[in-house]
């Protein structure tokens, strides 16, 4: 600031003004000075009040470029706070609005004596209409320009500056009074501006510098801060119209906004959030609201906001909208930032519909409307079609499309037909006869198809009871086997016979129409058989199974022979079947070779797979004994592939004379000359390891083996392989011989029946009679012990070992030796019992002790056998002890002893060769000694359980 000091004028003035006259110092720098001058422009007229032209003359001695002259001039202000002067600069004009503010209570300030109060001045250029904000880099002044700070404004005060008037103090309290009052200056300008009803309202943003560097030393700091209060203030207007902080409002891009610059999503209830639209789309504007805390609204908040009020207001809101409107709406929504937002579209109900409703595209597919007569939709079908008047706009039918509305045709008003029939909510019954054979008929003449993973069907009407699903009716055709000759026709049941007005068709068209119902519709003709829906694990139909249950006992066989056409699609397995039901095929095909025929001569119903095609040369035969079918015109040619697909064999094989064997086991007058020609022909099949596995079992299983009657026994005998033997002992009454029944058939028991001469196992099946057949004679038991002694070779296994043990076999005698017992014991037995292996035990233990009641000759004969079974420890001669007593003197009697040893010989061949030990027995009776004495007596003892048991008493003259 310049304090002048006034004296006498050296030159004349001026009239009218006030003329300053400077002296130069003689060292001054001219050349700065005129520098400066040329940099003058009219800005510093704003701040100057009184001044208001300003003209510099430089003379060519003062300047090397030559003359230099300006004009700076500044026209009348506007009265009041803000101004608006014009200033003038060499004829260019321009506008500001300026501002100004008076700061009172600065701080002292040595530089500044008893000044406290001065003014902030604030100009913001405009354009040429004094509406638009003029944007450029403008000084900060202290009546003259200091610098660039940065700032779109020019800012007046009377700073306290450096020596070289290059910056100002930040420092000083001074200058941090005037920033702060220059911060509330501009606030309020802003305030200003913004309450303006001219393009200033909704551009004055502009003048804010959203980005400063700490470099602008003490005017970063206020540029920080007036940022942080228009972030706070409410400056901008929102689409209301009431002054909003920008933090509050959201800035929606063009793209967003109709042709008017609204939000799409403007509704009153959320007017107040978005920002005007009257403010700027430019992309530099939107930065610097941004910089102030405006939002802009995203594609997916965008998205949020329409479903909003797409489930408060649905179509109402829409409805409002004008044609422009929704025209611009679809070219947003069909625009390149909405392409990944394709499936949230497709949720929208932004589609208007013909009956005025609004939809989206996933509650079901959309049409456009038919564009000929011949694409019109049937009666009783609902279908979605867009509202024409909405379609024939470009943009909105653009976007349609982009969701996926199709254009209408007869293939796809097919599919429609059968979708609507699919649909749960979709009522039959609540259609006329004609509007369902409509349907029909439309989806036949467009030739649809059904898809081959999923079936899918239509409703029909019946003549009478409630409409069903083609699975469940049938053509009603006077033809051999058809379901309406053999089905009753009621109104409730699980099926129904279509309506007459289906078979109303020109004679022409009949045929390709039924086939069209059977094979497409699945309508059928004949009685079901495959429950492809079924509830429990029956594969049959219920029909098919009425006709089994209820009809003549073939009647089911001629259907299939009749509609084999029909049936052959299921019971053909070499026809492909589809997916997973390729199994359940199977299983019915099992299900029905199960069902019982008639069969010729039979009481009994085999199982149709288990029968024969009977001929006239097999019946003549064979008689009734095979399982020969029991059908009408059995050579009809028509009933070869049914029977061959159901398992009925036309030429013998193994099992057919295994069913006849079996036949005439239940039929007792068949010839043995019929058995013996079945035998022969059932060894002649036998060719295969298989095949005589299998005669094995059938023989073993179901007792084919006959045996004719014999002896005391009138009837024929029946029975499996385990009971006969081919060859052995005959008097076996448990067990059967075969090679004296059937010599001639030795082949068929032996290698294939595999059927042994008579064996260890048979002997112990006849061992096991004795003990449940009273009065056995001590004969018979021994024929049986002497018997399994031959057959076990002195071998018997663990197994038989066990089971001979616990059978009560052993007859046991505590009498006289007579030929009888008094009872039959086992091995296992807790009763003890003991044996009597020497003559001497049997005399001297009788009614002593139990012992087997067999003679000692017996014992020894079967005596490995005994053995064999761990009966040594029973034998008395391993038991028993003898005690000898001698009276008087005892000395030897040579000629006794002599007589002994040479009879020796004798005894030696009395001994049995199974005898143990014979050297040893032989070398003792060849040294043996004879004492006499005046009396000997002896005794014998044995223990039986925990007691010894002493024989009775022998005396003689004599001991060895």
């Amino acid at each position: 600031m310049i304090a002048p000091i006034w004296d006498a004028f050296p030159e004349a003035p001026r009239p009218g003004f006030t003329s300053i006259y400077l002296k130069l110092a003689r060292d001054c720098n001219e050349g700065g000075i005129v520098d400066e001058l040329r940099s003058y422009d009219a800005k510093i007229l704003i701040f100057l009040r009184r001044l208001q032209r300003l003209e510099i003359d430089v003379q060519r001695e003062f300047w090397k470029s030559g003359d230099f002259k300006t004009v700076l001039s500044r026209q009348a202000n506007t009265p009041g706070n803000p101004s608006m002067p014009t200033l003038m600069n060499d004829g260019v004009k321009k506008q500001y609005l300026v501002w100004r503010h008076t700061v009172n209570r600065l701080p002292n300030d040595a530089r500044r004596p008893g000044i406290s109060s001065s003014e902030v001045v604030l100009a913001f250029p405009l354009d040429k209409d004094g509406e638009t904000p003029l944007i450029e880099r403008q000084s900060v002044y202290a009546f003259l320009p200091i610098r660039d700070y940065d700032f779109k404004f020019l800012l007046q005060a009377d700073f306290l500056l450096s020596a070289n008037r290059e910056d100002v103090h930040a420092d000083l309290p001074w200058n941090l009074a005037l920033t702060t009052a220059a911060q509330k200056a501009f606030l309020d300008a802003v305030r200003h501006m913004s309450n303006l009803y001219n393009k200033l309202r909704y551009t004055w943003f502009r003048f804010v510098t959203c980005s400063y560097s700490a470099q602008l030393g003490i005017f970063a700091d206020l540029q920080r801060k007036l940022l942080a209060d228009l972030q706070k203030t409410q400056l901008l207007d929102s689409t209301w119209g009431r002054k909003k902080k920008p933090m509050k409002l959201t800035r929606v891009p063009e793209i967003f906004c109709d042709n008017d610059g609204r939000p799409f999503m403007l509704h009153y209830k959320n007017d107040d959030r978005y920002l005007s639209p009257k403010y700027s789309q430019d992309e530099s504007d939107a930065s610097s609201l941004r910089a102030l805390g405006v939002k802009d609204i995203t594609p997916e908040a965008f998205m949020n906001e329409i479903d909003k009020l797409l489930k408060k207001h649905r179509g109402s809101f829409f409805q409002k909208q004008t044609k422009d409107w929704h025209a611009k709406f679809s070219q947003t929504l069909t625009s390149s930032a909405f392409v990944s937002w394709y499936y949230r579209k497709r949720t929208m109900a932004i589609i208007p519909l013909r009956d005025k409703s609004w939809t989206s595209m996933n509650e079901g597919q959309v049409y456009f409307a038919a564009q000929s007569n011949s694409t019109l939709v049937p009666e009783g079908i609902k279908i979605r079609i867009v509202d024409p008047e909405a379609a024939a706009d470009p943009a909105r039918k653009l976007l349609f499309e982009h969701l996926g509305v199709a254009n209408l045709s007869r293939p796809l008003v097919a599919n429609m037909i059968i979708e609507a029939h699919a649909n749960e909510n979709f009522k039959p019954d609540g259609l006329k006869p004609a509007t369902l054979v409509s349907h029909a008929r439309y989806v036949y003449l467009e030739n649809w198809e059904q898809n081959a993973y999923r079936t899918q069907e239509l409703w029909f009407a019946p003549q009478e009871g409630p409409c069903r699903k083609g699975s469940a009716m049938y053509l009603p055709l006077d033809v051999p086997g058809a379901a309406s000759r053999l089905l009753p026709k009621v109104a409730n049941g699980g099926y129904g016979f279509l309506h007459a007005s289906y078979l109303e068709v020109p004679e022409p068209q009949k045929k390709k129409w039924h086939e069209y119902l059977v094979k497409t519709l699945k309508v059928s003709i004949y009685p079901r058989l495959w429950a492809t829906e079924r509830v429990e694990t029956d594969y049959l139909h219920a029909d098919f199974n009425y006709i089994v249950d209820n009809a003549a006992p073939m009647a089911w066989m001629v259907l299939l022979r009749d509609g084999w056409s029909y049936y052959r699609e299921v019971l053909d397995t070499s026809v492909t079947a589809l997916g997973a039901l390729a199994n359940e095929r199977w299983l019915l095909v099992a299900r029905v070779k199960r069902l019982k025929v008639v069969c010729m001569g039979r009481s009994t119903r085999p199982p149709v797979s288990e029968t024969f095609r009977p001929s006239e040369a097999l019946v003549e035969k064979w008689g009734s004994l095979p399982p020969f079918i029991d059908l009408p015109q059995p050579e009809n040619a028509r009933w070869e592939a049914v029977l061959r697909h159901l398992g009925v064999l036309t030429l013998p094989t193994l099992s057919f004379y295994i069913d006849s064997l079996r036949s005439a086991k239940m039929v007792a007058t068949t010839s043995m000359e019929i058995i013996e020609s079945l035998m022969t022909e059932i060894e002649a099949k036998g060719t295969t390891t298989e095949r005589r596995q299998k005669i094995m079992s059938e023989f073993r299983d179901s007792s084919l083996i006959c045996i004719p009657p014999e002896g005391d026994r009138e009837s024929r005998l029946w029975m499996g392989t385990s009971p006969c033997f081919w060859d052995g002992e005959s008097w076996l009454k448990q067990s059967y011989g075969l090679a004296k029944h059937y010599p001639n058939h030795e082949s068929l028991f032996r290698n294939c029946l595999m059927i042994p001469d008579v064996g260890v196992e048979h002997i112990i099946k006849e061992a096991k009679r004795i003990s449940e057949r009273g009065n056995n004679t001590i004969p018979y038991i021994e024929k049986i012990l002497s018997a399994l002694a031959i057959h076990s070779d002195y071998h018997i296994t663990v197994q038989q070992k066990k089971e001979l043990a616990a059978m009560a076999i052993f007859p046991i005698s505590t009498g006289p030796a007579d030929g009888t017992y008094q009872y039959l014991t086992s091995i296992n037995s807790k009763k003890p019992w003991l044996i009597a292996d020497r003559e001497v035990f049997k005399t001297q233990f009788q009614h002593l002790l139990p012992m087997l009641a067999f003679s000692v000759r017996f014992v020894l004969k079967i005596r490995k056998f005994l053995l064999a079974l761990d009966l040594g420890d029973r034998c008395l001669s391993k038991l028993a002890s003898s005690v000898t007593e001698a009276r008087g003197d005892a000395v030897i009697n040579k000629e006794l002893t002599e007589k002994y040893r040479s009879r020796s010989s004798l005894f030696f061949r009395l001994m049995p060769e199974e005898q143990p030990n014979q050297e040893q027995v032989r070398d003792k009776f060849r040294s043996i000694d004879v004492y006499v004495a005046s009396e000997i007596s002896q005794y014998w003892t044995a223990p039986l359980g925990f007691t010894q048991i002493r024989s009775t008493l022998a005396t003689g003259a004599a001991f060895l």
